[in-house]
């Protein structure tokens, strides 16, 4: 949750500098989420899960709950709670062949739906 608030943020602020290429944009907001969810993973681990690490484990489930509802609330009070929309990255079409006799174009909807079945998530 966090990585993807950062992300997001990094994204927007880079688009309102003027910088519109849709790789420099994922690739900054990869890397700035996972350098910030990576700090805060390790003040979670450090504030919340090791002073309870030798105990049972219901006081370790309790801790991880309550992480849980510290960051929901501090996303939501820093935030806000409204709906935040995002610019479409890649816009139109793709011309992947173009000649006097043939062109052909990909919009970013079948390039999504060509590029899915390759994903490990679906094997």
């Amino acid at each position: 949750m966090i990585g993807s608030y950062v992300s997001f943020m990094i994204i927007a602020a880079l688009m309102m500098m003027g910088i519109d290429t849709g790789w420099l944009l994922v690739a900054a907001g990869f890397v700035g989420a996972i350098v910030i969810a990576s700090a805060y993973g390790w003040s979670i681990e450090r504030v919340a899960y090791r002073p309870v690490r030798n105990s049972k484990r219901l006081i370790a489930l309790i801790s991880a709950i309550g992480m849980s509802i510290f960051l929901q609330n501090y996303v939501s009070l820093t935030e806000g709670s409204r709906d935040v929309a995002l610019p479409s990255l890649f816009n139109g079409q793709w011309v992947v062949g173009h000649s006097e006799n043939f062109s052909a174009s990909i919009t970013t909807m079948q390039a999504v739906i060509g590029l899915l079945p390759s994903s490990p998530c679906w094997r």
